[in-house]
């Protein structure tokens, strides 16, 4: 080779583009691969600012913890002088109901429901005997009104539903105790829709002797309070607005029945 064609093969070597000029440059004219590039490059970005998004879901139980269950109420037996109910949350935020009796020699709290996996809250005594109403909140969050009777023996009175939309439409209110009729015989409550964009609360009771459930109102109507006039009827209030209730009456039965208007009830705005 001659120095002439040695000088052009040197300058022909040092023209040529290096490795990264040929990577860039392919990349540059190839929109498929930097597209790809740019994904890929989004993703791990995101994936670190936003890291939480990225990491599993804590499954674990949470029970209700704004309730009446996560403060200590004593409620009083009506049949057993110096016993009373209350709820303490010894599993978390779920509670067990426990009964105490003062009398000449004090007994320690017996646990008397013992159910980890539940929350329960408002125990309220029967009128007429040693039963005991409460509500019942499961791991999953269904909601349902137990009786356990004068044996320790504890049922769902909710679990037959009649033809009420209990536990699809509607849920059990919290905000309120369930309310014993004088008798014994009936159990009422409040229940509130699932859906938070049309909430609606409507007034229920339980017939206690079958158990069986009963829807007492419909509608659109907001139910903010109910308390039992006689073993048969139930006066409660419905809220019209942030000014004003009406009042009502209804007979309870197994037949619908029409409620009464009981009288209006305004504050000023």
């Amino acid at each position: 080779m001659t120095l002439e064609q040695a000088g052009k093969h040197a300058d022909q070597s040092s023209s040529r583009p290096g490795l990264f000029d040929q990577f860039w440059w392919k990349l540059h004219t190839n929109t498929t691969l930097l597209a790809l590039i740019l994904i890929i490059f989004l993703c791990v970005v995101g994936a670190v600012l936003y890291r939480p998004l990225f990491q599993p879901i804590d499954e674990s139980p949470e029970f209700p913890s704004n309730t009446a269950s996560a403060s200590l109420q004593f409620v009083e037996s009506t049949q057993t002088k110096e016993t009373y109910y209350f709820v303490w949350p010894e599993h978390g935020d779920g509670g067990d109901i426990y009964m105490i009796t003062l009398a000449a020699t004090p007994t320690l709290p017996v646990n008397v429901t013992n159910t980890p996996n539940y929350a329960e809250l408002w125990p309220i005594p029967s009128p007429t005997d040693d039963r005991l109403a409460f509500f019942a909140v499961s791991t999953s969050g269904e909601r349902s009104l137990r009786v356990m009777d004068t044996n320790g023996v504890i049922v769902d009175a909710t679990y037959n539903t009649a033809n009420t939309n209990l536990g699809s439409r509607y849920r059990i209110s919290l905000e309120l105790p369930p309310q014993w009729s004088q008798d014994g015989k009936w159990i009422a409550f409040l229940g509130q829709t699932t859906d938070d964009e049309h909430l609606t609360t409507q007034l229920f009771a339980v017939d206690v002797t079958c158990p069986e459930v009963y829807q007492l109102t419909y509608g659109t109507s907001v139910i903010v309070a109910a308390q039992w006039v006689t073993p048969s009827r139930l006066l409660y209030a419905e809220r019209l607005d942030d000014y004003s209730v009406q009042l009502y009456e209804i007979i309870v039965s197994s037949t619908p029945t029409t409620p009464t208007p009981a009288g209006l009830l305004e504050t000023e705005p």
